[in-house]
């Protein structure tokens, strides 16, 4: 598997994941109700943010000599 593909499966789907998890351990403690359907915001949501975060790091790692915002404009 290339580095750039476990980048990107760790950020949107392992962190997230782990987010989530201790989230709903949190709620469970401070006596919530506890609901799988509105974890799923959280979810996705952390997910988005991993998408681009990984985007991001992989454009670093392939271009370490060059500006990441310059690049993801299309200005090289």
């Amino acid at each position: 598997m290339s580095k750039g593909l476990k980048i990107i499966l760790f950020w949107s789907l392992v962190i997230p994941a782990i987010i989530t998890i201790l989230r709903i351990i949190t709620d469970s403690f401070l006596g919530r109700g506890i609901e799988l359907f509105s974890y799923s915001a959280v979810f996705l949501g952390i997910a988005a943010a991993g998408l681009i975060f990984a985007c991001l790091s992989i454009t670093s790692y392939q271009n370490p000599n060059k500006n990441n915002l310059s690049s993801i404009n299309g200005r090289d």
